[in-house]
């Protein structure tokens, strides 16, 4: 308990840090949280009581802004794992070398081909076995399953995030420690850093259902600054938890 205490401390310190330290970095996950914002209220998602339930069609566009969102948000967490990997440079955290690109190449393409199973193929799927099956159920299966897939794969996961961040190899120990790590430590460290942020984003989203003009954006425009925050915290808490895990 101590450990996570200290771990979650630390995760919200250095997410500070970053967060004045390379904001223009930041503002990535905000623009596309931004934009998805926009998408929703001209779906009308905001428009009153029952106008969150969208259409299929309306709710596929707006998971297509929320996946361009969600991808913004991985990259502020490499960026914010390679600045303090690097000597808190932000210039050094940008400068991939050839095998950091090819492995984010890589990891690029089997998240792609992941994703268009896990949304696209896996709902279709689910529909037609179970014709009667919701569109948020088809679409929460599959991604209860892509996201438990990835802990048999987290040796693999573990090598690659090395080679993205330019770290010196994982050795066979380092990699057992570090898959321990992630597996135990991170999960909890994750939940205290992210889940209060992630009540507060859903709170402003509530909030900001049914009220004026002026209210709407007022809040959507603070819930863009939160998710900006939140990719600060995961990045922050998932550098504490590998620094510690490969040690």
């Amino acid at each position: 308990m101590k450990k996570l205490m200290s771990q979650t401390a630390e995760s919200y310190r250095l997410a500070a840090v970053f967060l004045v330290a390379a904001f223009p970095l930041v503002c990535l996950p905000i623009f596309f949280e931004g934009l998805q914002h926009i998408a929703e209220v001209r779906l009308g998602m905001f428009a009153g009581e029952g106008s969150s339930e969208l259409s299929e069609t309306a709710q596929a566009i707006r998971l297509s802004f929320g996946a361009l969102k969600v991808i913004s948000i991985i990259a502020t967490t490499v960026f914010v794992t390679r600045f303090f990997l690097h000597g808190k440079n932000v210039r050094r955290a940008l400068q991939f070398s050839a095998t950091a690109k090819k492995a984010i190449l890589v990891g690029c393409l089997v998240m792609v081909v992941a994703m268009v199973l896990a949304f696209l193929v896996g709902p279709a799927f689910l529909r037609f076995l179970k014709p009667d099956i919701s569109a948020a159920k088809a679409m929460l299966i599959p991604f209860l399953l892509l996201l438990f897939a990835g802990f048999p794969l987290q040796n693999k996961i573990n090598g690659w995030m090395a080679y993205v961040f330019d770290d010196t190899p994982l050795s066979d120990m380092q990699n057992k420690s570090l898959n321990k790590a992630m597996k135990g430590g991170f999960s909890a460290v994750i939940l205290a850093t992210f889940l209060p942020t992630m009540v507060l984003h859903y709170f402003l989203n509530m909030q900001a259902m049914g009220g004026t003009a002026a209210q709407l954006w007022v809040l959507l425009t603070l819930d863009s600054f939160v998710v900006g925050v939140l990719a600060c915290l995961l990045g922050a808490s998932y550098y504490v938890v590998y620094r510690d895990g490969r040690r």
